[in-house]
C-alpha cells in the first residue's frame, strides 16, 4: 500500500466540492485560499489475518475567518453538507478499499496560520484497505 498515493487520492476526492478553494494530500508553508482542504497524517490498524488495514486519515478545512462570524458560520455548515454528500459514495482506489467514507467531525476547532485566524472543520475520513499482496512463508 503506498500511503501518499492514498492521501493524494483522498484529497483529490474534494476536487468537485462547491466553494473549496482547494486541496492538498501533505501539509503546505502556508494556506493559499481559503477554505482550503489538507489531508492530514493518518493513522492504520491492521487485523491480524493482515488481509485489511483500516486507515484513518484527518481532513481539515481552513476556513478563513471573518469579522462577519455569522457567515464564517454559514460558510462552515455549507462545507460539512458539501463533504458529506461527496464522499458519502466512498472512494475507489486500485480496487482496494471496501470502504472509504467521512465517520465524524467537528467544527469547533480554531488554527492561526501566518497573519490569519481559521476555523477548521476537521472531518476523520476512515478507509478499510485490503491487502492483495501474496504472501508465502
Amino acid at each position: 500500500m503506498n500511503t501518499n498515493a492514498l492521501a493524494t487520492a483522498v484529497a483529490a476526492k474534494a476536487a468537485g466540492i462547491t466553494g473549496l478553494r482547494g486541496y492538498s494530500a501533505v501539509v503546505p508553508d502556508t494556506i493559499p485560499a481559503s477554505p482550503w482542504l489538507i489531508v492530514g497524517s493518518h493513522s492504520a490498524t491492521t487485523e491480524l489475518s493482515g488481509t485489511v488495514t483500516t486507515f484513518t486519515f484527518p481532513l481539515r478545512c481552513y476556513v478563513e475567518r471573518t469579522s462577519d462570524s455569522a457567515r464564517t458560520q454559514v460558510i462552515v455548515n455549507d462545507l460539512v453538507d458539501d463533504f458529506v454528500a461527496a464522499y458519502w459514495d466512498g472512494l475507489t482506489y486500485g480496487g482496494t478499499i471496501a470502504v472509504g467514507r467521512i465517520t465524524g467531525w467537528n467544527t469547533d476547532l480554531y488554527a492561526e496560520v501566518g497573519q490569519a485566524d481559521y476555523q477548521v472543520v476537521e472531518f476523520t475520513f476512515t478507509a478499510l484497505v485490503r491487502d492483495t499482496t501474496v504472501h508465502t512463508p
